[in-house]
C-alpha cells in the first residue's frame, strides 16, 4: 500500500507540472501573435520548461526520500498522509473550491461575451441593442483585433 501512495504522490506532482507546462504553452502561443514579443519568447519558453522539469525531478525525489524515511521509521504512510490532509482547515478547502468555481465561471462568461461580440449577435446596430452594449462590444472587438496577426 505504501508504494501505491508514493506512486500516487509522484504522479500528482507530474500531472500538476504537466498542466502548468501546457498552460504556459498556451500562453506563449497567444504571446507569439504579438509581433514585439516574438524576439525572446522562445528562449524564455525553453527556460520555463527547463525549470519545470528540474522542479519536477527535485520534488519527486523529495517525496520519495521523505516517504522512504517515514517507512524506515516505521510510520504508516496512509495514516500519516491522511493526518496531514486532515490538518488543513475546512475553510481552506471551501475557499479553494469557491475560487476555482469563480475563475472557471469568469472564463466561461468572458468566452461567451467575446464570441457574441465577435460574431455580431451583440453590439450590432441591426439587432436593436442599446448604445452602451454596442460601444462595449466595439471597444472589445477593436482591442481584440489589434492583437491579431495581419
Amino acid at each position: 500500500m505504501s508504494i501505491i501512495i508514493i506512486l500516487a504522490e509522484v504522479s500528482l506532482i507530474l500531472v500538476l507540472l504537466s498542466l502548468v507546462n501546457w498552460l504556459v504553452g498556451v500562453i506563449f502561443q497567444q504571446l507569439m501573435k504579438v509581433s514585439w514579443l516574438k524576439q525572446g519568447s522562445q528562449t524564455l519558453r525553453q527556460n520555463i520548461r527547463g525549470i519545470l522539469i528540474l522542479s519536477g525531478i527535485v520534488l519527486s525525489l523529495t517525496v520519495i526520500g521523505v516517504n522512504g524515511w517515514l517507512l524506515y521509521r516505521g510510520e504508516d504512510l496512509t495514516q500519516y498522509t491522511l493526518t496531514l490532509i486532515r490538518g488543513i482547515p475546512v475553510q481552506f478547502w471551501v475557499t479553494l473550491g469557491l475560487g476555482i468555481i469563480k475563475s472557471i465561471s469568469l472564463l466561461i462568461l468572458a468566452g461567451i461575451v467575446l464570441r457574441l461580440c465577435l460574431h455580431g449577435d451583440i453590439g450590432d446596430p441591426a439587432s436593436g441593442t442599446d448604445r452602451p452594449t454596442r460601444q462595449l462590444c466595439h471597444t472589445g472587438t477593436v482591442a481584440f483585433n489589434r492583437l491579431k496577426i495581419n
